[in-house]
């Protein structure tokens, strides 16, 4: 399809800024006011990147940082400085040219958000603060990522994946299982570690690149995962690789931290890709099941599957696809790495059967991935650490697992992939 202005997206860019910039000029007199100027502006945003990067993953990324950027730094001085919009301008900016051919207008793309960067601030007159602190210097992060890794020549073409995937409730499984197929259908060997049993998990990770996947928990990958990424996982000596993860709503920054530590063991990512998927954590699942069920029923989104089919034959061609590491100015990933960890969870996690819905099955016990489920006179108790991965709430037949305080007013979720839990209970 051919786009507006050319398949550039230039002008659709500048357009977007001069209307940004043209709201500095605007001081309004209450937070209505200013919560209508800021939706407009994400709004527009949203579809801004929909014409120029179609792709659910950069469309989710966009409209997930303009609302954190809101809640964070609504509130920094002189109405809302559209200076702190200077990310989302740069994550616009490098989804559009991240899949552009490396020539000269590739090194263009950079300098418009430093020239936005420094209109916005000389115009908007906002005194320095964190919020911009931590705006430029997710944008310098966002250029200097996006440079070093587009800036490399074409790799050669992928003949073998090694793809470690983690996944609890069988979304994340869902979502990797479309790459793999259309890897496969290309001809590629793609070897699946499933990391499940994590005390257990071993990877002979021999081909000659790697796809990580796994479902975001507190803005991150799951404690288990990520200390495995840090500790464990083999060095890359340049090895190609490719982000998958899922979320239920805004992932914030789990794609630019997995992307840091994948360079810092030594691989060069190519790209990633994301989709939303439903919640299944039952203590944020509140309110009537019926609505639970009906949001449960629209996702995850019908472009998933194109969208993760290209991604998988750009990478098997040794392209860049998918969409570019966004570093979004917020802490969210800190906080979660504090309150959802290896500590945490097993001091506050406590599971608790109702009796007299339990049928001993022991399903429970073995998905159990912490394998701190134990069985007495056939009735499961909890002892040790606890993944937080709500798999014993959601895989219980009968509704008799539950996690103290954390499970029991929510609704649970009805796992879609049901058999592929089964399969790594039984497995």
């Amino acid at each position: 399809m051919k786009r507006p202005f050319g398949t550039s997206g230039f002008y659709w860019i500048l357009s977007y800024a001069a209307l940004a910039m043209a709201s500095t000029y605007y001081e309004p007199q209450s937070t209505i006011a200013l919560t209508i100027i800021h939706a407009g502006l994400t709004v527009s945003l949203v579809i801004l990147t929909r014409v120029i990067a179609p792709g659910p993953a950069a469309i989710l990324d966009i409209g997930n940082m303009a609302a954190l950027i809101w809640i964070f730094y609504h509130d920094a001085g002189r109405g809302f400085p559209v200076i702190l919009f200077t990310p989302l301008i740069t994550a616009l900016v490098i989804i559009r040219a991240h899949k552009e051919r490396v020539n000269r207008r590739i090194y263009v793309w950079p300098v418009l958000p430093v020239l936005w960067a420094f209109a916005a601030f000389k115009l908007s007159g906002c005194a320095y603060s964190t919020g911009l602190t931590c705006s430029f210097s997710a944008s310098f992060i966002m250029l200097f990522v996006f440079l070093a890794v587009r800036l490399r020549a074409k790799y050669p073409a992928i003949r073998s994946i090694d793809v470690v995937l983690s996944s609890y409730s069988g979304n994340t499984e869902h979502f990797t299982d479309i790459f793999i197929q259309e890897a496969r259908e290309k001809g590629v060997n793609v070897r699946v570690h499933r990391f499940h049993k994590h005390k257990r998990f071993k990877a002979d990770l021999t081909q000659e690149s790697l796809v990580v996947a796994f479902p975001v928990m507190g803005w991150k990958p799951p404690w288990p995962f990520l200390t495995y990424l840090v500790l464990k996982l083999p060095r890359g000596h340049g090895k190609p690789a490719f982000i998958l993860y899922t979320s239920a709503g805004g992932p914030e920054n789990a794609g630019a931290l997995t992307w840091l530590i994948l360079a810092l063991k030594g691989y060069r990512l190519m790209g990633l890709n994301w989709g939303m998927y439903p919640l299944n954590m039952a203590m944020f699942r509140l309110g009537p099941k019926r609505i639970w069920d009906r949001l449960d029923s629209l996702l995850p989104d019908t472009r998933v599957l194109p969208s993760q089919k290209e991604c998988a034959r750009a990478f098997i061609e040794g392209s860049p696809s998918g969409a570019p590491v966004i570093l979004s100015p917020t802490p969210l990933f800190i906080i979660g790495a504090l309150i959802d960890n290896f500590l945490v969870d097993t001091v506050l996690c406590h599971n608790h059967i109702y009796r007299d819905r339990c049928v001993k099955c022991g399903l429970c016990a073995r998905y159990c991935p912490a394998e701190r489920l134990r069985t007495k006179n056939g009735y499961p108790y909890s002892r040790g650490e606890c993944a937080l991965c709500f798999g014993c709430v959601n895989i219980c037949p009968n509704g008799a697992m539950h996690l103290w305080w954390l499970s029991e007013y929510g609704n649970k979720y009805r796992p879609r992939w049901y058999d592929k839990m089964i399969a790594r209970a039984e497995s």
